[in-house]
């Protein structure tokens, strides 16, 4: 096995682990802003203090992608243009393509939580000012919508108002 393949393999391993941490984190933040819907502070405050853990994980786990990502690069002929992953794999390459999957589901999960921790927030401060949401809050809108054969399922949509 060559060095470029232990460390994909390696790169593969680390970026599992970072895509799984990241995907709990996610699934905490939703069910944070669930809590703070409900208006349940107490529950919202100990899955907050968990999802803190969960980060600290998280940037020992991007330590050490950092770490073989570096080396990657190190392998790399001095010609190579790139400062990013995506940059410097070959998708047709089995190994590399792979590790372009995950490196690529590292990045979505990052721009799916970032946007979650925006609403988390826009909806903290909007309770924070004018109180828990209410049924009748203008911010809460229900409707329908056509779901498959006909039938109409109920959607209920918040406005995160941003200033």
């Amino acid at each position: 096995m060559t060095d470029w393949t232990k460390l994909q393999e390696e790169m593969q391993t680390a970026l599992s682990k970072e895509i799984k941490l990241r995907q709990e984190i996610l699934g905490n933040m939703n069910q944070q802003e669930y809590l703070l819907l409900i208006g349940d502070m107490e529950l919202k405050q100990e899955l907050y203090n968990e999802c803190n853990l969960l980060v600290k994980e998280l940037k020992e786990v991007i330590k050490v992608r950092g770490t073989i990502t570096r080396k990657l690069f190190d392998h790399l002929p001095s010609n190579i243009e790139g400062t990013l992953l995506d940059e410097i794999l070959d998708p047709l390459v089995d190994i590399e393509g792979e590790t372009l999957l995950l490196y690529q589901k590292t990045k979505e999960l990052i721009d799916k939580i970032h946007s979650q921790q925006l609403r988390n927030k826009t909806l903290h401060e909007m309770i924070s000012k004018e109180g828990p949401l209410h049924v009748n809050n203008p911010a809460l809108q229900a409707g329908s919508i056509q779901a498959k054969q006909g039938k109409k399922s109920p959607l209920i949509t918040i406005d995160y108002h941003s200033e």
